[in-house]
């Protein structure tokens, strides 16, 4: 009797976009063991690049002729909205990235020039954070039974925010597995932690 070949995990795709060839090929160096990749010379390329292929992970140089990597991966969210965006930036633009950061723009920004462990980890954080986004995105698709409820035995998540918006995406993000609760105040929360079985 033959067994069949364990096919592989398909690997995360990565999009590398910078108008430094020298650029690319080390990136291609760096990451062709780990990754599916692909890359891009500018941002008109890496959006033509991603109306056809998904990818989970972009990493994009700042300074760029005719788009900066900021607003290439402002274009790249709407695109594609899953996909972790990184940015390699050789110069102290923080305003603009810190801007970018808290508003869901870019995943995370890496110094140039870059330690080669810390890019590393960098997309490999990236990557499983794509990952856990789609997996959400199924689990929010899929038409829940009606009438039913999800029973966890997990320890709840309290979030402690006075936006009501907040606890609702932390719930969207842990998915069904694990019950959040909102609290806008210290009292709350601690009538909460009395209640209910609070592991975070």
């Amino acid at each position: 009797m033959s067994t069949l070949p364990a096919t592989a995990p398909q690997k995360p795709r990565v999009l590398f976009v910078d108008d430094e060839p020298r650029v690319l090929t080390t990136m291609r160096m760096l990451f062709r063991n780990s990754y599916e990749l692909s890359f891009a010379d500018g941002a008109v390329n890496a959006i033509e690049l991603l109306k056809t292929q998904p990818v989970d992970v972009i990493v994009s140089d700042q300074r760029m002729p005719g788009m900066t990597g900021i607003e290439l991966l402002r274009a790249a969210r709407d695109i594609n909205p899953h996909a972790m965006r990184i940015l390699l930036t050789g110069y102290s633009d923080l305003n603009a990235i810190v801007g970018s950061v808290n508003e869901g723009e870019i995943f995370r920004f890496v110094n140039k020039p870059w330690a080669n462990d810390v890019l590393a980890s960098t997309v490999a954080r990236a990557a499983a954070a794509a990952k856990a986004s789609r997996a959400v995105a199924v689990m929010e698709a899929a038409e829940p039974t009606p009438g039913a409820e999800v029973v966890s035995t997990a320890p709840g998540l309290l979030v402690l925010d006075d936006d009501p918006t907040v606890a609702p995406k932390v719930q969207a993000i842990m998915g069904t597995a694990f019950k959040v609760f909102a609290a806008s105040s210290m009292e709350e929360a601690v009538n909460w932690l009395e209640q209910e079985q609070i592991g975070v």
